[in-house]
């Protein structure tokens, strides 16, 4: 089910939302709040919070299992995971409406940007550890940097946060943690 969530659905939908924008002038943000398709915004935050929530709990458990987290890494992961959900969260539910709602606009940005960073240095970290203590693990270390990269780009040749940048970034990301999820459940077995 969840194969068919990350692989299928969420880039379907996600693709589907900025359908009719142009990718580099138009984000997420603005299509769900000022162009009245917030229910559609607010159902795709709730898909990628699902995909976040459930691939990087199952990393946490083979982790776990496989004693590559220390007691600190695991609490780590218990409140990396509920924290970057919550933020993701707040990004989403809270109004970018700039000209209306000036202070929340800023509030979502700042949410918005705090969930892809956070998230992005702690895949980039866990990779990094995991690749020191396994060499089959340095591609998907190698991958958070490019995905790091591919976002700088995006986000220079638009200027802004657009919806280019949100797709690239939410759909490598879910990938990337799906294709470690996968890694270390192999690992485990």
């Amino acid at each position: 089910m969840m194969n068919l969530l990350t692989y299928v659905v969420l880039p379907i939908y996600t693709v589907l939302l900025a359908a009719g924008y142009n990718w580099f002038t138009f984000n997420f943000s603005v299509i769900g709040y000022s162009l009245g398709r917030r229910d559609a915004f607010l159902f795709w935050g709730l898909l990628v919070g699902i995909c976040y929530g459930r691939t990087l709990s199952s990393i946490s458990g083979s982790l776990t299992r496989l004693h590559l987290l220390s007691a600190r890494g695991q609490t780590l992961f218990k409140v990396f995971i509920p924290l970057d959900l919550f933020i993701l969260f707040c990004a989403v539910t809270t109004p970018y409406l700039p000209q209306v709602f000036p202070l929340k606009a800023i509030l979502h940005i700042l949410f918005a940007a705090a969930a892809a960073i956070l998230l992005l240095l702690f895949l980039t970290g866990l990779t990094w550890r995991l690749s020191r203590k396994d060499p089959k693990c340095s591609p998907s270390f190698y991958c958070c940097l490019a995905i790091a990269a591919v976002s700088v780009l995006l986000f220079l040749l638009a200027g802004i946060v657009s919806s280019s940048l949100e797709i690239f970034f939410t759909l490598s990301t879910i990938w990337l943690t799906d294709y470690l999820k996968k890694q270390l459940l192999n690992s485990a077995q």
